[in-house]
């Protein structure tokens, strides 16, 4: 599949024709199929696949879209069990109700590929926002479970330490270490680690190593990360390390490792990532031990790390110690405060609590 957003048409897959008003041509050139990331496109295509679906079996106009049709679709997701493409053999099967999540993404799609279809969809319609103002409702006092936000449970540097403890010395615990580190210290994205090159990289003496993203999901993105004051858990002693290691003198950086212990030419994947993180001797332990607990006292919430749980770390610890908001943003490459106040807020609830001031 090509990385751009398409429109897509469903009428051959679903054998019901489809009702699409008359478009002008849409405009492209050789550069607009780059303009979204192919992990983004493959989400939109899979959710604008279904809403196509939705739209042919009720004969209503896909481009552009009725508002209105669009609050039916969002309400009969959120209420009703569905049939939906799943696999790669693509057959039809019984899902359950959506999550508010997936409600958003599945806007978030809509809007993006009609918007790409130069089509305008306004997703602050009356219909559209009533619909959402009352599914979040409904579902926060109903089916709370379905509204809460799936959040990764964040590595706070005692993690990190414990994390590297347990890793074996072998090639792939040099690999593994030093990805924790440059991940946890820059604040990484799962894609941005994947992609990371010998020329992303300059080694600055005395100081540290600055890493040259050429394409982020926010952009261009320069991240300085310096000199740790321990040289066990230094992020640049264990990149060093970790090249001179692997013999890595040019392309990726962080690369599979085989059964056998050899590298492979291949760079890791997200998913990789996460099972780096998840599989760590330390991690499991932890979320075994919550589990063991959880028994006796249904209060213990059980950690939910993963990929993101690396750059979730790298935000909450710098709150907890006193960085300016300003200026985690400005190393992690946050473009809107917004996703930054989650992480301030969730911190804050203990850091500067009011009732903490109470004397109780």
């Amino acid at each position: 599949m090509e990385n751009a957003l398409i429109s897509v048409t469903d009428a051959e897959i679903y054998e019901v024709e489809q009702v699409e008003a008359e478009q002008p041509p849409k405009y492209s050139n050789s550069f607009t199929q780059h303009a979204k990331a192919l992990a983004t496109v493959n989400g939109y295509a899979s959710d604008w696949e279904d809403f196509a679906m939705w739209c042919n079996l009720r004969k209503c106009c896909l481009l552009p879209a009725n508002p209105r049709d669009v609050a039916d679709y969002l309400e009969d997701r959120a209420k009703n069990k569905w049939m939906g493409i799943s696999g790669k053999d693509r057959k039809l099967v019984e899902k359950e109700p959506l999550k508010w999540n997936s409600l958003q993404r599945r806007l978030a799609a809509i809007s993006k590929i009609s918007q790409y279809n130069e089509q305008s969809l306004d997703r602050k319609h009356p219909a559209i926002q009533q619909t959402l103002t009352g599914i979040k409702r409904f579902l926060s006092l109903h089916n709370p479970d379905q509204i809460v936000e799936d959040r990764k449970t964040p590595t706070l540097s005692e993690d990190i330490f414990k994390m590297i403890e347990s890793l074996p010395k072998t090639l792939a615990g040099s690999r593994d270490k030093a990805l924790l580190l440059i991940g946890f210290s820059g604040a990484l994205r799962r894609s941005e680690i994947c992609g990371l090159r010998m020329d992303s990289l300059r080694f600055v003496e005395g100081e540290g190593v600055v890493i040259s993203l050429a394409w982020s999901k926010v952009g261009p993105r320069t991240i300085n990360i310096p000199k740790g004051a321990s040289i066990v858990t230094c992020p640049v002693t264990a990149l060093r390390d970790w090249i001179k290691n692997a013999g890595i003198k040019e392309g990726y950086i962080f690369k599979g490792i085989n059964r056998h212990g050899q590298l492979q030419d291949t760079p890791l994947t997200d998913k990789s990532i996460a099972l780096i993180i998840t599989r760590n001797g330390h991690i499991k332990a932890k979320i075994q031990d919550a589990k063991e607990r959880a028994k006796e006292d249904t209060t213990v919430v059980i950690p939910n790390f993963g990929g993101h749980s690396l750059r979730a770390g790298f935000a909450t610890v710098s709150i907890l110690n006193g960085a300016s908001e300003h200026s985690i943003m400005a190393h992690g490459g946050w473009k809107k405060s917004d996703t930054m106040k989650k992480y301030v807020r969730e911190t804050d609830k203990w850091k500067n609590n009011a009732a903490a001031s109470l004397g109780l």
